[in-house]
Parts: C-alpha cells; structure tokens; sequence
C-alpha cells in the first residue's frame, strides 16, 4: 500500500491553512474554525505529472498559492477564483532535457523563483522572467556512487 506525501501544508492565519499532497489530488484551502467543506480547490494535477510541492505566495500568502508538478509546470493558484493560471515553463526537447521527471522541488514565493531537481539536473526557475536555467552540478553529487 502506498502512503500519502504532503507536498506543502502552510498556516496562513490562525484560522486558515492550505494543504496540498504529492499527487493529482487537488490542495485545498480551509478554515479550521468552522471545521467545514474546503473554501477553494486548486484543480487536479494531470494524471502524467502530479504535484510535487505547493507555497503560500509570499507577499499575499491570503490570496494565492504555487504549485509545481513533476515536469516542473508552475500553477498560480488564487483563492478566489475558480479559474487556474498556469505559468508556461514547461520542459521542451530543446532545453536538453525533454524527458526531465522532477524528483524534488523548493519554492521561493518572495522571489518567484523554483528549484527543481532530477536524477539528472538541476534546474533554477524565474518564475517572473518565464525561464529555466540548468544549474552547474557536478554528476557525482546529483548520482554520487
């Protein structure tokens, strides 16, 4: 049987928090005073790239939050619209890395940046500029032997 991995769980007030686990499960945002149904969703991942990670956005954490997936697609999620706004930076055959499959991710709301790395990389993303950028790592410390 298969376990249940939080991608990101944030308190945003004392009374609100936002949860999302690794998955195609969509994150939820509730208010824990009224112990009810979710005040919003996030929508569900695609079946082939689940969520991997999920951060409060930082400068209006009550507003929004990112989620990123495992071909490293940035979801703005705003709590107060059903509608989703997908940040296209997504992975292409001409970045080098067309079957890139992201294993952890780190976010930085404050500067709208996301670190994603694979078996194989690191990449570093400017969520504001729309661009990855493959960081330099040496092979042995992303496959140490």
């Amino acid at each position: 049987e298969q376990g249940v991995a939080f991608g990101g769980i944030h308190f945003l007030s004392p009374e609100r928090v936002v949860a999302g686990t690794q998955g195609t499960a969509p994150a939820a945002l509730l208010d824990i005073t009224t112990r009810g149904a979710p005040i919003s969703y996030s929508g569900a991942a695609a079946p082939d790239s689940p969520w991997l990670s999920l951060a409060p956005l930082d400068a209006s954490p009550e507003r929004g939050a990112l989620l990123v997936d495992t071909l490293a697609q940035v979801r703005v999620w705003d709590f107060r619209s059903s509608e989703r706004i997908d940040l296209h930076l997504r992975m292409s055959g001409g970045d080098g890395v067309s079957n890139f499959r992201a294993a952890a991710v780190a976010i930085d709301a404050s500067l709208w940046t996301v670190a994603v790395a694979s078996s194989d990389c690191l990449l570093w993303g400017d969520l504001r500029a729309q661009r990855w950028t493959e960081l330099p790592v040496p092979k042995e410390v992303l496959r140490p032997e």
